[in-house]
């Protein structure tokens, strides 16, 4: 590992190393798809895939490669520590003075849960099993771990509020100017929530364009691609976000569906372009599901598809039960359920009754994004056995986001998306793609595609659309063509033997595979590595810029902005400006933006960013 200027660059096997009169030269060993000396590591197999063998890790040290760190634990301890000091100074002078105002115990219940919360953060996972039997109530351990956004947002509003309120009520002649800014606000969580009301969107299955969820190897559900119809009036701007929310996700307190403030909203980007009929959303599944083995539960009948089950001797479940999709007829049960024997296996749970009684259901989810992943799993397996499972609505709020405001204002942009990023800046390439295919060479805007994954599973969602929008453009003009105005940067952070990536996309994803073989064909071998050139003994360089390595993009990208093929012939050469357009996690992001911070570019560099958790 490499320490230097504040960053950690840790390559156990090759370099990245800054070659100005070629670009980014790429060590066979880093090359994670492309040609050696022994034949290609990623070598393309007849069923479509390039694999990755034990032979190829061997080759590549043995040492495996660990994900660049991001040294932000200091300050956040720093920040905490500072709110603490405040916040406790602030309630003894107020105790002291023989006043308590209502807003101090709020406060410090606030703090409880910061200290909780980070508390929480720092206990081991293989220590679970030496928790107290509460701390196992899936529900209570994610609230704790995962809903502390909810928990901060809602804080802030209330102090807030309580603040401003007591403020006007003693001093309004003082600060009434606030009221301006505070109508805005209220104006716009007003605007939201009519919006919210106005759009309730299927999810859509079984079409051209159908929602689906991908599991992992061990067959937990791992990523959701959600499809819903575009509703009428509905505008928005490739790269843009929303909020989504569906009562089977969950609601605070047990608010009905129409209670739409109390519905658990989350953030997600849209992954399609606003010329398209529907809306994408690509969806990483968090938190844990399932029981284990023969664990003792009670169920409990919810409407006509859904049960709730309840684990005995749990007792915050009693309040928060799993609720889950039933495949088959639900069982009636009565008001304090029916005890049953849990049963996993793969991603159905079997609920066995005393009478012999069997019922399939899925897993329960203990997050959002799983419960999303059940809904959709069941709406397919309905439509696939011919079952009606009526319409599963989704709400949304928006659109938000700058950063397609920031790529139309430069001729030339580096979209870069790291995690689940890919989304956004992957809908914006898909608009540019468009776009440049109808304007004059001279006119079309330079693009460097830039995308961080921790491992090649996160590519099984995004890899095969890129190959679907490449190959649709080279079908109506070139693979020279496009090679001319745009560059992509795969960087891969680990793989293990065995791994592999889809190079064939999915007939619902490319229906006119047939018709644009030659032009597939093009794209793999531009994107593969095809065009790899021998250096030295046992070193290649690519000829345009593109590649896919083994490596983090954050210790690459300052190496990129200096020495890159994409600055020297898009951005420094023509003198044009630059826009860095990034959705991802927040440390990447302020890393980024040290390195622009810290290179002296001869042009005008814009940089917007829409970060992640």
């Amino acid at each position: 590992a490499t320490v230097a200027q504040g960053k950690v660059a840790d390559f156990a096997v090759g370099q990245v190393a800054a070659v100005p009169e070629e670009g980014v030269a790429i060590d066979e060993q880093t090359r994670l798809l492309g040609p050696s000396a022994g034949g290609a590591p990623g070598s393309l197999h007849p069923e479509g895939e390039a694999r990755l063998t034990e032979n190829d890790q061997k080759r590549a040290g043995g040492g495996g490669v660990h994900t660049a760190k991001y040294l932000t634990s200091t300050k956040h301890q720093q920040t905490d520590s500072c709110l603490i000091v405040v916040a406790l100074a602030g309630c003894a002078l107020v105790v002291q003075g023989g006043t308590l105002i209502p807003i101090w115990p709020a406060v410090l219940l606030i703090l409880f849960l910061v200290v909780l919360g980070r508390s929480c953060s720092k206990v081991p996972q293989a220590g679970h099993a030496r928790l107290p039997a509460l701390w196992h109530c899936g529900e209570l351990d994610d609230l704790i771990h995962e809903s502390w956004r909810e928990v901060a947002c809602a804080g802030h509003a209330t102090a807030f509020s309580i603040t401003m309120a007591a403020a006007l009520f003693y001093r309004a002649q003082v600060f009434w100017p606030v009221l301006a800014t505070w109508g805005l606000y209220a104006a716009d969580r007003l605007l939201s929530l009519r919006c919210a009301f106005g759009y309730a969107l299927p999810i859509v299955v079984g079409t051209a364009m159908s929602s689906y969820g991908v599991s992992g190897p061990d067959g937990r559900p791992s990523y959701v691609r959600l499809v819903l119809r575009k509703p009428p009036g509905f505008t928005f701007k490739a790269g843009q976000w929303v909020y989504l929310a569906f009562h089977p996700g969950g609601s605070h307190c047990g608010a009905p569906p129409w209670c739409l403030p109390f519905l658990e909203w989350h953030p997600f980007s849209i992954a399609n372009t606003e010329l398209d009929d529907f809306l994408e959303f690509h969806i990483k599944v968090h938190g844990r599901s399932g029981f284990g083995e023969s664990i003792p539960v009670t169920i409990a009948t919810d409407g006509h598809h859904f049960v709730k089950i309840t684990r005995t001797g749990c007792l915050f479940e009693w309040f928060c039960p799993h609720r889950t999709p039933c495949l088959g007829t639900v069982p009636e049960t009565g008001f304090w359920g029916s005890a049953c024997k849990s049963r996993s296996a793969g991603i159905y749970q079997y609920l066995s009754g005393a009478d012999g009684t069997c019922i399939k259901a899925l897993r329960p989810q203990t997050q959002w994004s799983g419960k999303l992943w059940n809904v959709v799993q069941w709406l397919l397996e309905c439509r696939g056995n011919g079952h009606d499972a009526g319409e599963q609505l989704v709400r949304i709020m928006g659109p938000h986001g700058i950063l397609p405001y920031t790529c139309e204002a430069h001729p030339a942009v580096m979209l870069i998306g790291a995690g689940v990023g890919f989304p956004c800046t992957g809908a914006m390439l898909r608009k540019l793609l468009r776009e440049n295919l109808g304007r004059p060479s001279n006119q079309r805007k330079a693009v460097c595609f830039m995308w961080g994954a921790s491992s090649l599973d996160q590519l099984l969602l995004c890899f095969p659309s890129i190959l679907v929008d490449l190959t649709r453009y080279v079908h109506e003009s070139s693979i020279q063509d496009l090679m001319q105005w745009l560059t992509i940067k795969i960087f891969v952070s680990s793989y293990t033997a065995g791994d592999f990536l889809s190079v064939d996309p999915e007939p619902h994803l490319f229906p006119d595979s047939a018709a644009m073989g030659t032009s597939l064909d093009e794209v793999r071998g531009w994107l593969l590595g095809h065009d790899m050139k021998l250096e030295l003994a046992e070193r290649y360089h690519d000829m345009d810029g593109t590649y896919i390595v083994r490596g983090s993009l954050g210790a690459s990208f300052a190496d990129i902005l200096r020495c890159s093929l994409f600055m020297r012939r898009h951005v420094v050469e023509p003198e044009h400006s630059l826009a860095v357009c990034f959705c991802g996690p927040a440390d990447l992001c302020s890393w980024i933006r040290s390195d622009l911070a810290n290179t002296i570019l001869p042009v005008q560099v814009e940089f917007a960013s829409e970060c992640t958790l």
